[in-house]
């Protein structure tokens, strides 16, 4: 069965359509969608921060579980939220899924070519690029059982990690192919092979 996000989804939201008041010492991080990256959110000494009284104006509706994607100019970047002391702000929306929806299963689909394409094409704005939230909520999610969802997001995750070992075994071969071959090549070293 398929079900559209907007009803699947606990709530669907985005971030602060205004600018905070920042403060170089305060607790909580402004994150945009350019902080969203490989499934975490990722903050540098540059990232602007907000204190605790200024996060409080602002009432966001981010859960336990909810999944965070980039909306505004960079579209699509996806990231788990983990209960960091954040404000969001436009360019970042949050899903939270229902009890009936794993949240490793909507990462999964929200980061899926077929899906990334399909955002892509739905782009409104000349200048910067925009996801709507209209059109989030109309996505359309295949929705098969909970125990079948998290099977589906088991697997990708295994293929995942061996794709990671994978390419940190070929990242290791290249150092060493280039070794040998600055070796070999220089006239300065013998190299038994």
């Amino acid at each position: 069965a398929s079900k559209s996000l907007g009803e699947i989804c606990a709530e669907i939201g985005d971030g602060i359509h205004a600018t905070p008041e920042y403060s170089d010492d305060g607790d909580y991080y402004f994150v945009n969608g350019n902080n969203l990256s490989g499934g975490k959110i990722s903050t540098s000494g540059n990232t602007k921060r907000v204190s605790a009284s200024e996060k409080s104006k602002y009432k966001d509706k981010l859960a336990e579980d909810s999944v965070l994607m980039s909306i505004n100019g960079t579209i699509g970047n996806i990231a788990f939220y983990e209960g960091e002391k954040v404000l969001l702000g436009k360019s970042a929306c949050y899903l939270n899924p229902s009890p009936e929806l794993d949240r490793h299963y909507l990462y999964n689909f929200l980061s899926a070519p077929s899906t990334q394409e399909y955002f892509r094409g739905e782009l409104t704005g000349s200048t910067i690029k925009n996801l709507s939230l209209k059109t989030i909520r109309s996505t359309m999610i295949y929705l098969p059982s909970m125990s079948k969802q998290k099977e589906i997001s088991l697997r990708i995750e295994s293929v995942r990690r061996c794709i990671a070992e994978n390419s940190a075994q070929a990242s290791k071969a290249r150092e060493i192919k280039c070794a040998l071959a600055d070796a070999l090549l220089s006239g300065r070293k013998r190299v038994s092979i």
